[in-house]
């Protein structure tokens, strides 16, 4: 029986992962949920721990993400954590901490996310990044081995792939977000009242569209792979800055706020904190394809150098010497 190495990279991330990814789980969906109900009433910036707590959750997915830059063990970790904490908020069943300073029931979870299917959608993220990252640590050596005689027709081919994913996944992003939007309750007097049911009934012609923007995001993730430019920008330019800092502060300004009833066209205000979150999440988990590309860049170079005549092509040269000084 062979036996598990105690002090290998991937042991550790997976130890990690273990440890804080239901917490950042549980505090994002947690932190979501309260400030979708606060939204739901006219009051998006009242929330201030739930504001704060899908920071504090987006941290620890980074630190996650760091800690897959030599094994992708972590994200998939998080991910398969995802589906048993989703399924628990989905019916009712989820519980955070006592020392959360959170107002909302499990009741309140589940109806947050039930007509959404948020918990799906960070699941197809998660695996998502885990297999993006699973590719760079099991593949780039293939790539780094290329002749120099070929250099300038992978870095041709290269560049564009890259430039061909980077556009490919903004309407892809787009999409998703007008999905959400598509399928956001009309009415939001259930929600304010306690009548649940109203929210959390959902239709197939709903659900339906609930699972494609989450095999959009999901897709978006592991595209990243190939170009983590683009889902970057997707995920902090088009969902994060609108949903989590703009829209709040803009129709609060404004006045323009969810109010309990019939929404018209304001349905964006209400479905943004859900947007917020997973571009959380879609953000700071593709990080790790980031730091894995960098680890074996270096190792890459490091060996060059050591190795006679061996010499670094000119494009993971560039890619290193941007990504440092980033």
């Amino acid at each position: 029986m062979r036996r598990i190495d105690l002090n290998s990279l991937t042991f550790r991330s997976g130890v990690f992962a273990f440890i804080f990814a239901p917490l950042a789980l549980i505090i994002m969906n947690v932190s979501m949920a309260d400030i979708y109900t606060r939204t739901a009433v006219g009051l998006p910036l009242a929330s201030v721990e739930g504001m704060l707590g899908m920071g504090l959750a987006a941290l620890i997915f980074v630190l996650i993400a760091f800690n897959c830059d030599k094994s992708s063990a972590g994200l998939f970790v998080s991910a398969f954590w995802s589906i048993p904490i989703g399924i628990a908020q989905l019916t009712n069943l989820l519980y955070f901490p006592k020392f959360l300073s959170f107002s909302v029931t499990s009741t309140e979870l589940s109806a947050a996310v039930t007509w959404n299917f948020q918990p799906i959608a960070v699941t197809a993220i998660l695996f998502g990044s885990a297999c993006a990252a699973y590719s760079i640590h099991h593949t780039y050596a293939a790539h780094l081995g290329i002749a120099s005689n070929h250099q300038g027709k992978y870095r041709h081919n290269r560049q564009k792939k890259r430039i061909a994913v980077a556009i490919a996944v903004v309407p892809l992003t787009i999409l998703a977000t007008m999905l959400l939007i598509e399928i956001t309750p009309l009415d939001t007097a259930p929600l304010a009242s306690g009548h649940f049911f109203d929210i959390t009934h959902i239709t197939l012609y709903s659900s339906i569209e609930a699972l494609i923007a989450a095999a959009c995001l999901g897709a978006v993730a592991l595209m990243s792979r190939w170009s983590l430019g683009g889902p970057q920008i997707c995920a902090w330019v088009l969902l994060v800055i609108p949903a989590y800092f703009l829209e709040p502060l803009w129709s609060t300004l404004t006045g323009n706020v969810v109010t309990p009833g019939y929404l018209g066209l304001n349905t964006h205000g209400h479905v943004a904190p859900i947007i917020a979150s997973l571009g959380f999440v879609l953000g700071t988990t593709t990080l790790g394809v980031h730091w894995a590309r960098i680890t074996h860049l270096r190792s890459f170079m490091e060996n060059a150098k050591t190795s006679k005549g061996a010499d670094a092509p000119a494009e993971y040269v560039d890619y290193l010497n941007a990504a440092e000084a980033l």
